[in-house]
């Protein structure tokens, strides 16, 4: 039977039809309910609908088998750092000018009473009490008069947090005894707040959910947090330095934010690792995380024994929604598609399919002729389409039915996320005054971020110092966790160009308040400076992973500004290879089938030229990556424009274009050249 106890402290006494608090459960006959918890904590008054919906009660009431998180999908989750003054002073003792935003992996999330489980690659687990907000509708730069209406409502949020990542070398290598420590575990430069964070179950989230018009802006709660039954936290969220208000403007800017995503706005002073001496959470530990007028969390801590087997490898196909269609079958012999193009057709209809080649004669250097074939990926150009809904990752299967591109997609639709890997090519790391990695450097850019070829990429009026970064990018066709790299490419399905825009101003400590008003706030902020609107041209298609022999090694890579060559490096020259960072990505951590991992840049970036050169109206880059030997290329077309600064408002989502000029971004696509004869 479920342990009721940790829930007591949400049951509310409803004085109006609405239900004050929303408890999402499984009743005494296995169905998924959600309902307003009464005080006797065995049932909850049912509503009509979901979280989502009214809230309005049912006068039915249901038995209460088990509680379940609040919300059931969970669509990207955002995290502030150091939003207590107690905890940022003793972690960095530095002045927090704007919110510090990292992203957590969406599968971290887990619901009350459940095992937090510390993967074998962690070490030193710790707790973070914090108010977690649930937003209510998918929008778009909003004001600070109008933040609240897009709160669906509040709830106790634990930021699990492996402290071994989050760590540099020194301070987890042991120098006084000469022992490893936490480092023998987590080999890496420190400074990995998504990594640390985002291992499965290292978001508990619960128990209920209260609305916003129960709470206004959630100020003035007292929340703690008990290790074993000691108060270990305790603080009110009124001491927040940015409040609900001021998170959801700033996260906003120039940014998509969807419904159901979940705002973990960080932790007070009084975690583990900062405590002396230092305390560490043990297997068997229990911590509940209690936010008055909203609940209390508990769950258990599970550390695997030392020395025990690698955890077993997960690899399996993605799973279709209730609602898709199966793919047709073939009709005649079966050929599969090598480059997956996703397209508008003339009809408006989205489609699947791979460009047609084109057999042109070329002529190469010593004036000798040979056969070529083009693959054409561009408005107006022919497209053989898949078998009825296939898209590449369910079928590759070829109908022999074709149709006219009228606009070009990104070859990915809807991924779970989108993973960014910060120097990862050695003459970037050096020319950014750094050390070369020991370990990946994992971030998250806002999977809202990517656009196709051909779209407008548009740097917001809240940014400065947009940038380039031509760099090569791998889809997940399977899900996958704790694969070891000799198995990591069963994990792969292809390739595509990506161009990781950067807005510079936001991750620079150096150019901050440097060229404009716009970045005022602190530096290194890679995911949010990487992460408005259309900052992630993915394309023009995804080509399958064995047309480049698997792992994509030894591909050109060079990037023309204005038919300047800027960027010129092989995939050969990334420190870490995409063996290397299926398996890294993917410990203790279930990554989903469609996501996309953009694998590092190599020199040339604006940023690190003298003087630092930053995109302008006007400009056209063009991203190439090629085979050594085989004639592969990849291209990519983009429009890009920017919003001029407008420092009295926030420019609205439906007025953008009205501000746009012309810019021309070109990058990537796999076009392979067939001599024949």
């Amino acid at each position: 039977m479920y342990r009721y106890a940790t829930f007591l402290a949400c049951a509310v006494t409803a004085t109006s039809n609405l239900a004050p608090q929303i408890t999402r459960f499984i009743d005494d006959t296995g169905v998924i309910r959600h309902g307003h918890l009464m005080y006797n904590g065995i049932e909850a008054e049912l509503i009509d609908g979901d979280a989502f919906g009214t809230h309005e009660l049912t006068g039915t009431y249901a038995r209460i088998q088990k509680i379940l998180s609040p919300i059931a999908h969970v669509p990207v989750i955002y995290a502030v750092g150091l939003n207590y003054p107690d905890h940022a002073h003793a972690v960095s003792n530095t002045s927090i000018t704007s919110p510090i935003i990292f992203f957590k992996n969406r599968n971290a999330v887990l619901g009350p009473d459940e095992d937090v489980i510390i993967p074998q690659c962690s070490a030193s687990p710790d707790y973070e009490a914090e108010l977690g907000v649930i937003i209510k509708d998918t929008f778009k730069d909003a004001t600070l008069e109008n933040a609240l209406d897009h709160v669906l409502g509040y709830t106790v949020v634990n930021d699990i947090s492996g402290r071994c990542w989050q760590k540099g070398w020194a301070d987890a290598y042991n120098t006084s005894t000469g022992t490893g420590g936490d480092f023998n575990v987590c080999v890496g430069d420190g400074g990995q707040w998504s990594f640390s964070k985002g291992f499965d179950t290292h978001l508990p989230f619960g128990p209920s959910l209260v609305p916003q018009r129960e709470l206004g802006d959630a100020s003035g709660l007292p929340i703690k947090m008990h290790l074993n039954g000691k108060v270990m936290q305790n603080d009110t969220t009124s001491n927040m330095i940015y409040g609900v208000r001021e998170i959801i403007e700033f996260i906003s800017r120039g940014t998509t934010i969807e419904a159901g995503t979940i705002i973990a706005t960080g932790t007070m002073g009084g975690v583990g690792d900062l405590r002396v001496p230092r305390v560490v959470l043990q297997d068997g530990d229990n911590v509940t995380v209690t936010i008055g007028s909203i609940g209390a969390l508990t769950n258990r801590i599970v550390v695997p024994k030392a020395g025990g087997p690698p955890p077993e490898p997960l690899i399996i196909d993605r799973v279709l929604p209730e609602s898709s269609s199966r793919p047709a079958a073939a009709a005649g012999p079966l050929r599969l598609a090598q480059r997956i193009l996703r397209f508008v057709d003339a009809a408006g209809k989205e489609r699947y399919g791979e460009p047609i080649v084109a057999i042109r004669a070329e002529k190469g250097g010593s004036g000798a002729a040979s056969v070529a074939a083009h693959y054409t990926a561009a408005v107006g150009s022919e497209v053989e389409l898949l078998v009825d809904g296939a898209d590449g990752f369910n079928s590759r299967a070829l109908s022999g039915r074709t149709a006219t591109i009228a606009k070009l997609l990104a070859p990915v639709k809807d991924p779970p996320a989108v993973y960014g890997i910060g120097l990862n090519y050695a003459d970037h790391t050096h020319a950014s005054n750094l050390t070369l990695p020991l370990a990946p450097i994992v971030f998250f850019k806002n999977r809202k971020s990517i656009v196709g070829s051909g779209e407008e990429v548009v740097v917001p009026a809240t940014s400065s110092m947009p940038d380039w970064e031509a760099e090569m990018a791998f889809v997940f066709g399977k899900t996958c966790k704790n694969v070891p790299a000799a198995r990591a490419l069963d994990c792969v399905l292809g390739y595509m160009v990506a161009n990781d825009v950067s807005a510079r101003c936001w991750q620079s400590d150096t150019v901050v308040n440097g060229t404009s008003g716009a970045c005022l706030g602190n530096g290194g902020q890679w995911s949010y400076s990487k992460s408005f609107d259309t900052h992630c041209p993915l394309g023009p298609y995804l080509t399958h992973k064995d047309v480049v022999g698997g792992d994509a090694n030894g591909l050109l890579l060079q990037m023309h500004l204005n038919g300047e060559l800027m960027q010129n490096a092989t995939t050969a020259d990334m420190i870490f290879g995409v063996q290397e960072l299926v398996e890294f990505i993917t410990m203790g951590t279930t990554v989903e089938a469609g996501t996309i991992v953009v694998t590092g840049t190599p020199g040339g970036v604006g940023i690190n030229r003298s003087p630092p050169l930053a995109l302008k109206d006007g400009d056209v880059m063009e991203i190439a990556i090629s085979g050594l030997s085989d004639g592969k290329h990849l291209f990519l077309t983009n429009i890009s424009g920017f919003v001029p600064p407008n420092s009295s408002s926030v420019i609205r989502y439906n007025f953008i274009h009205s501000f746009l000029q012309t810019v021309y971004i070109r990058a990537v696509g796999i076009y392979p050249t067939v001599n024949g004869s």
